[in-house]
């Protein structure tokens, strides 16, 4: 199954739903170091299952790879995920930081991707991935 089939939710009614809020209820927010928390026991205790939707907001090269190898290795990006990152350019792209991240991670899972949205400039700029 693709996430947009586990829940029903096509990118577009994704996006809909991030601009008119998260049910604040459903949040679990984690204090601590990817290192530290993204492990067999956080992802048992709270029953983690396919993400429809995963904000990569770690700058750092990393961060950012230690958060995506969980996601990938736990099965929480799938096929119909959609993947965003706020600071893709925080370094020239492939040579640090997300994007870096990235190209690496999705090399190691055999990763098919597209890109569906590219926003800004220089630091700022925002990247947006539907897996294939």
């Amino acid at each position: 199954y693709s996430s947009a089939e586990l829940y029903d939710c096509s990118p577009k009614q994704a996006a809909k739903i991030i601009d008119e809020g998260i049910d604040c209820d459903n949040l679990v927010l984690v204090p601590g170091y990817f290192s530290d928390t993204l492990n067999d026991l956080l992802f048992e205790e709270l029953k983690m299952k396919p993400a429809s939707l995963v904000d990569i907001d770690c700058d750092l090269y990393s961060s950012a790879i230690e958060c995506l190898e969980f996601c990938f290795r736990y099965g929480i990006i799938i096929p119909g995920t959609i993947v965003y990152f706020d600071d893709w350019g925080a370094t020239q792209e492939w040579e640090g930081g997300e994007s870096l991240a990235w190209r690496e991670i999705t090399g190691k899972y055999n990763v098919h991707y597209k890109r569906i949205f590219k926003y800004g400039v220089d630091a700022s700029i925002q990247m947006i991935f539907e897996i294939l």
